[in-house]
This record gives structure tokens, sequence and C-alpha cells, in this order.
């Protein structure tokens, strides 16, 4: 069992000696650092852990290691009314080859049935980066994405969440832009259900 404390590789150390080797990564309450442990063994644990979803493909799995300094905050709770940008810093901190950063971003719980809350990734330099979603931490096969150019735009709906891992790729500096916000009553409405068919009462017959 090990603890990464490092606030600057952190991040990097959590995916290079734990999760690609196949252990599990459980991060601290404050993403600051955690416990790297065997697959089979009981870890400590205070919020997500890599092997919490098991099948997931490596990169999703990334998301619970901390962040380095150059990410900022990993939990993303945007306002109804305002868009949120957010930039990994490359310029007063080093972002580079193998370093980490995990987003959960969170729909505002003012949003109604009709809303629409997107994600668009404006800005990609030196990283990989993809993008899962859902109602919580589990990943569904059919509902994530490498983001492959920048302009990419994603979307969701009330109640849903967007998890966003960014892996550097580069020797040199790398970078993303993130912007997300809510389009108001954007959304078609749901269709009614079906109206049930109906039953033929039973036909007397007469003897």
């Amino acid at each position: 069992m090990a603890t990464y404390n490092d606030p600057i590789t952190m991040g990097n150390n959590c995916k290079k000696l734990c999760v690609d080797k196949g252990k599990n990564f459980c991060a601290n309450s404050a993403f600051t650092g955690g416990y790297c442990c065997d697959a089979n063994e009981k870890c400590p644990r205070a919020d997500l852990c890599s092997l919490d979803n098991p099948k997931a493909p490596l990169i999703f799995k990334y998301l619970a290691c901390p962040s380095e300094p150059a990410c900022v905050s990993k939990m993303i709770n945007p306002d109804y009314n305002t868009k949120f940008t957010r930039t990994i810093d490359k310029w007063s901190q080093n972002f580079v080859d193998g370093d980490v950063c995990g987003y959960v971003i969170t729909a505002p719980p003012q949003m109604k049935e009709a809303d629409i809350l997107y994600l668009k990734i404006s800005q990609i330099e030196n990283a990989d980066v993809y993008v899962a979603k859902g109602k919580a931490y589990i990943w569904l096969d059919h509902l994530d994405q490498m983001v492959t150019g920048k302009g990419s735009t994603l979307d969701t709906r009330m109640g849903w969440q967007f998890y966003v891992v960014v892996v550097a790729n580069s020797v040199f500096r790398g970078t993303i832009t993130m912007e997300v916000w809510v389009e108001k009553n954007a959304a078609p409405p749901l269709l009614p259900p079906p109206a049930p068919t109906p039953v033929n009462p039973p036909t007397n017959v007469v003897v």
C-alpha cells in the first residue's frame, strides 16, 4: 500500500505507479492524495476509486487520481445563469507528459426538464481529452468518447454529470479550455406515453 501526497507529481504518480499497473487508487475527500492498493485489497476510501468501474477504459479510471496544480479544483458546479470557463494553466504551472486533470461537472440543481447543459472543448494543446456522462460515477459504454478536435460540444440533461479526463501527451506544456453553460427551455418536449390499447368487450354468443 502506498500514499501519494506530493502536490506536484501526485496525479502523474497515481497514473504511472498505480492505475496503469492495474491497481486501485482511492482518493481522499479533497482529491489531494489517496491510497494505492492491490486490486484484491480493501482500500481506504473517502470518495472515488479507480476500480469502481473495472470494465471502463483506462483513461476513465484516471478520474480518481489527484489533479495537478494546473487543473484547479476537480468538482465543478456551474451557475444556472452564467457561462463557466476553465483553462488548464500551462504558464504558471507545468502540465506535461503523463500529468492528469480530472473534472466532475454537475448539472445545476435549478435545471428543468426542458433545459440542456452544454460542454464545449474550445481549445486542446498537447493533451488527450476524454468525456463521459452519467447520473453517477458509473461507466456507460455508449455515453463516452475521446474528444479529438477543439470546438467539440456535448450536451446532457438535468440530474446528469459530465466526467472529463485530460492527460498531457507531450514534453511541451499542454492545456485545454472548457466552457459550460445551460440553455433554458432548449430541449423538445418529451413525447407523451402512448395511449393504452382498448380492450374489446367479449361478444355475447347466443346459443
